[in-house]
Protein backbone atom coordinates (compact mmCIF):
# COMPACT_ATOMS: atom_id res chain seq x y z
CA UNK A 1 0.00 0.00 0.00
CA UNK A 2 1.39 3.66 -0.73
CA UNK A 3 1.27 5.95 1.04
CA UNK A 4 1.84 8.73 -1.18
CA UNK A 5 -1.35 10.31 -1.31
CA UNK A 6 -2.76 10.21 1.90
CA UNK A 7 -6.02 12.72 2.41
CA UNK A 8 -6.12 13.91 6.02
CA UNK A 9 -9.53 12.23 7.04
CA UNK A 10 -11.35 11.52 10.01
CA UNK A 11 -9.34 8.60 12.24
CA UNK A 12 -12.24 5.92 11.67
CA UNK A 13 -11.59 6.27 7.73
CA UNK A 14 -7.90 6.75 8.26
CA UNK A 15 -7.96 3.08 10.63
CA UNK A 16 -10.38 1.64 7.87
CA UNK A 17 -8.11 2.79 5.22
CA UNK A 18 -5.04 1.42 6.31
CA UNK A 19 -3.29 4.89 7.01
CA UNK A 20 -3.25 4.49 10.57
CA UNK A 21 -2.98 0.93 12.19
CA UNK A 22 -3.27 -1.01 15.41
CA UNK A 23 -0.11 -0.93 18.48
CA UNK A 24 -0.12 -4.64 17.63
CA UNK A 25 0.22 -4.18 13.74
CA UNK A 26 2.59 -1.69 13.90
CA UNK A 27 4.92 -3.18 16.31
CA UNK A 28 4.58 -5.99 13.21
CA UNK A 29 4.97 -3.45 10.26
CA UNK A 30 8.19 -2.12 12.29
CA UNK A 31 9.67 -5.31 13.17
CA UNK A 32 10.12 -4.56 16.59
CA UNK A 33 10.04 -7.06 19.51
CA UNK A 34 7.61 -6.00 22.20
CA UNK A 35 4.77 -3.60 22.67
CA UNK A 36 7.64 -1.47 25.08
CA UNK A 37 9.82 -0.82 21.76
CA UNK A 38 6.39 0.91 20.94
CA UNK A 39 5.79 2.42 24.02
CA UNK A 40 9.57 4.29 24.43
CA UNK A 41 9.24 5.25 20.69
CA UNK A 42 6.12 7.75 22.00
CA UNK A 43 7.52 8.26 25.58
CA UNK A 44 10.93 10.22 23.24
CA UNK A 45 8.62 10.99 20.70
CA UNK A 46 10.13 9.33 17.53
CA UNK A 47 6.77 8.54 16.64
CA UNK A 48 3.05 9.16 17.15
CA UNK A 49 -0.50 7.75 17.50
CA UNK A 50 -3.85 9.34 17.05
CA UNK A 51 -6.39 7.67 19.51
CA UNK A 52 -10.12 6.49 18.22
CA UNK A 53 -11.87 4.36 20.76
CA UNK A 54 -9.84 4.38 23.44
CA UNK A 55 -7.42 3.07 21.34
CA UNK A 56 -4.04 4.09 19.86
CA UNK A 57 -3.31 3.46 16.05
CA UNK A 58 -0.24 4.24 14.41
CA UNK A 59 0.51 5.48 11.03
CA UNK A 60 1.46 3.10 8.59
CA UNK A 61 3.96 5.24 6.59
CA UNK A 62 6.50 4.85 8.87
CA UNK A 63 7.12 1.19 7.39
CA UNK A 64 6.76 2.11 4.01
CA UNK A 65 10.11 1.94 2.31
CA UNK A 66 9.87 4.83 0.64
CA UNK A 67 10.96 6.58 3.55
CA UNK A 68 13.84 6.71 5.80
CA UNK A 69 12.78 5.65 9.44
CA UNK A 70 15.31 7.75 10.79
CA UNK A 71 13.93 10.93 8.99
CA UNK A 72 10.57 10.44 9.92
CA UNK A 73 11.71 10.01 13.44
CA UNK A 74 13.63 13.02 13.65
CA UNK A 75 10.89 15.12 12.25
CA UNK A 76 8.37 13.42 14.24
CA UNK A 77 10.69 14.78 17.04
CA UNK A 78 11.08 18.22 15.95
CA UNK A 79 7.11 18.51 16.08
CA UNK A 80 7.50 17.83 20.27
CA UNK A 81 4.47 18.14 21.96
CA UNK A 82 2.30 18.51 19.33
CA UNK A 83 -1.33 16.98 19.53
CA UNK A 84 -1.19 13.44 17.02
CA UNK A 85 -3.72 14.59 14.73
CA UNK A 86 -1.59 17.88 14.15
CA UNK A 87 1.54 15.59 13.65
CA UNK A 88 -0.38 13.35 10.37
CA UNK A 89 -1.79 16.43 9.22
CA UNK A 90 1.75 17.65 9.17
CA UNK A 91 2.87 14.35 7.15
CA UNK A 92 -0.10 14.62 4.91
CA UNK A 93 -0.61 18.21 4.06
CA UNK A 94 0.80 20.81 0.87
CA UNK A 95 3.08 23.51 2.25
CA UNK A 96 4.11 26.26 0.19
CA UNK A 97 7.66 25.83 2.09
CA UNK A 98 7.70 22.42 0.43
CA UNK A 99 6.45 24.12 -2.91
CA UNK A 100 3.32 22.91 -2.76
CA UNK A 101 4.50 19.10 -1.96
CA UNK A 102 3.16 17.10 1.05
CA UNK A 103 6.25 16.28 3.89
CA UNK A 104 5.89 12.59 2.46
CA UNK A 105 6.27 13.50 -1.09
CA UNK A 106 9.19 15.87 -0.10
CA UNK A 107 11.25 13.21 2.36
CA UNK A 108 10.50 10.92 -1.41
CA UNK A 109 12.01 13.12 -3.09
CA UNK A 110 14.95 13.74 -0.81
CA UNK A 111 14.08 17.26 0.95
CA UNK A 112 15.07 16.61 4.21
CA UNK A 113 16.82 19.58 5.14
CA UNK A 114 14.03 21.99 3.94
CA UNK A 115 11.33 19.52 5.60
CA UNK A 116 12.95 20.11 8.96
CA UNK A 117 12.98 23.64 8.27
CA UNK A 118 9.21 23.00 7.78
CA UNK A 119 8.78 21.01 11.08
CA UNK A 120 10.56 23.68 13.12
CA UNK A 121 8.39 26.61 12.27
CA UNK A 122 5.03 24.23 12.35
CA UNK A 123 6.08 23.51 15.59
CA UNK A 124 6.10 27.07 17.19
CA UNK A 125 3.29 28.07 15.64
Amino acid sequence: MSNRNILMDTTENMVRNGHLVSSATFQQLMGWASQQTVQAGLTEKRIFSMALDGEHYFPSFFADSAYDVKQLSAVTKTLGDLPGGAKMQFFVSKKGSLRGKTTLEALAAGQFVQVMRSAAAFAEN
